[in-house]
């Protein structure tokens, strides 16, 4: 449970990405995993979530996350 409270303090956005990623790559060639995880991160930076993320910690609040 403590592990589970976590992963869900963060964006989803950033959580279904890890997750797809470890389940599609976990036994594939390391170049792939490199290839999607960028894919993730571009997902994660160009969403409303990450802006959300930086507002909330210069704002010193917690995140609303809108999983966009």
């Amino acid at each position: 449970m403590e592990l589970a409270e976590r992963v869900l303090a963060n964006a989803p956005i950033a959580v279904r990405e890890s997750r797809a990623i470890v389940a599609d790559c976990t036994f594939g060639p390391d170049e792939e995993g490199w290839r999607r995880s960028g894919e993730g991160m571009r997902k994660a930076v160009r969403s409303e979530d990450n802006r959300e993320g930086l507002n909330a910690f210069i704002e010193k609040r917690p995140p609303r996350w809108t999983g966009r």
